[in-house]
């Protein structure tokens, strides 16, 4: 007479089997959730960089106090601790080249647990640095001035990071 069904021993493989690749990918979830958010923030700050182009290009309207016109829009970002989860894009309304805070501004918000790291200009390290361009070409000033590279270091707890790169014309570079 042949027994149908299966023994303790087998059961057990089988359970042991399916707890340990149960434990395996639960391992690597919340490794691969922060290595999507790095890479969904990079993508996402360099599409803004993009964007606020588009705006310079298109010569974008917006309301402007106190002289009523922006002359140019865009991004600032401080690597500061209690600001590196941000950066900021603003329509500029002083006509410095720079953000201020009386400058339309609108914050952008990184995905939780990335950082700004580090923020490079022409190679050399600072704190802070506003990127900005002129309609209509759009013409590229760092920090007031032309003719200048920055890096932006985007970074996550599991110490990955990702450099989004702007040369003198403008072009956005992830890497």
């Amino acid at each position: 007479m042949k027994n149908k069904g299966f023994t303790l021993i087998e059961i057990l493989v089988s359970v042991g089997i399916i707890i340990f690749l149960t434990a395996l990918f639960l391992s690597n979830y919340k490794s691969g959730q922060e290595q999507f958010a790095l890479e969904r923030s990079s993508y996402k700050l360099a599409q803004d960089i993009r964007k606020v182009q588009e705006m310079a290009m298109s010569m974008k309207e917006e309301n402007c106090s106190p002289s009523g016109i922006v002359t140019g829009f865009g991004l600032y970002f401080d690597k500061s601790s209690s600001e590196n989860d941000k950066y900021i894009l603003f329509g500029e309304c002083t006509g410095n080249k720079t953000r201020q805070p009386s400058d339309n501004n609108t914050e952008i918000f990184l995905e939780k647990g990335v950082k700004i790291s580090e923020v490079k200009k022409n190679g050399g390290g600072g704190n802070k640095i506003s990127i900005f361009f002129i309609p209509p070409d759009p013409i590229f000033y760092v920090d007031g001035n032309t003719g200048k590279n920055i890096e932006v270091i985007l970074s996550n707890s599991l110490g990955e990071s990702k450099t989004i790169k702007v040369n003198t014309i403008g072009m956005v570079e992830i890497e």
